[in-house]
């Protein structure tokens, strides 16, 4: 399979051939990476969609939104956490805003999710 990714080099091609830019008409995009070729340093890949900020951009038009950010477990083969970061608006309706699997979950993988959401 061509497209496999095997290594930190082909994980940063993946993530330069899908970062977000305006003028591109893809839907999913890549925010953001931290990807390190030191062992023991966090790997976190943050995806969004177009979709997924205007649902960000109206619930935050409102005077009671929400924003939440956790990390789901066991949802890979690879075992790695699932950063999910969500909208509640006031009503009570959840939106995902964006997606990101990480090495592990921390402080430092967490801020660096919200801020590759909040650069785009």
């Amino acid at each position: 399979m061509k497209d496999e990714i095997i290594c930190v080099d082909d994980l940063s091609k993946f993530v330069n051939d899908n970062k977000f830019e305006a003028s591109n008409p893809s839907e999913v995009f890549v925010c953001d990476a931290m990807l390190s070729h030191k062992e023991g340093d966090p790997i976190c890949i943050v995806f969004s969609s177009k979709t997924c900020l205007r649902y960000l951009n109206l619930s935050m038009s409102y005077s009671k939104s929400t924003l939440a950010i956790d990390g789901t477990f066991k949802v890979n083969n690879l075992g790695y956490p699932l950063i999910c970061l969500v909208t509640q608006d006031a009503n009570h309706r959840i939106y995902p805003i964006a997606f990101a699997p990480a090495s592990v979950e921390s402080g430092a993988t967490i801020s660096f999710v919200l801020q590759a959401v909040s650069k785009v």
